[in-house]
């Protein structure tokens, strides 16, 4: 995996910053964080290319950001529960990130995200 930043922008000012690891094999892709400790505040988990996620086998939540190819947020699913699904068809990539962050954040649909190595 690789690991970088992520930088989330609104109107085009800076509002948040994450470490993130993010995914470039199909093996990362389909392993996500399952087996993992739960993610810390203030990391994440980009997955791309990726509209859909499963927390089958987890014991934890997370919060769940879809994001469009133009890396815009798209949709946020706060608090996906063990053993549940989500996705969103339009998506080109997710961020997965602790439980309560998209709260904590202020994380909103338009929201720019982008990648900072």
């Amino acid at each position: 995996m690789r690991r970088g930043e992520i930088v989330v922008w609104r109107h085009a000012s800076q509002h948040a910053m994450l470490v993130a690891d993010c995914t470039q094999t199909t093996a990362e892709r389909m392993r996500g964080l399952l087996g993992s400790k739960p993610l810390l505040e203030g990391q994440a988990l980009w997955i791309t290319p990726c509209n859909s996620v499963h927390c089958w086998f987890m014991s934890y939540a997370i919060d769940v950001v879809y994001l469009c190819r133009q890396g815009r947020i798209i949709k946020c699913v706060e608090c996906l529960k063990p053993w549940r699904i989500s996705g969103c068809f339009s998506a080109a990539s997710v961020v997965e990130l602790a439980a309560g962050e998209v709260v904590r954040l202020g994380l909103q649909v338009g929201d720019e995200v982008r990648w900072c190595d």
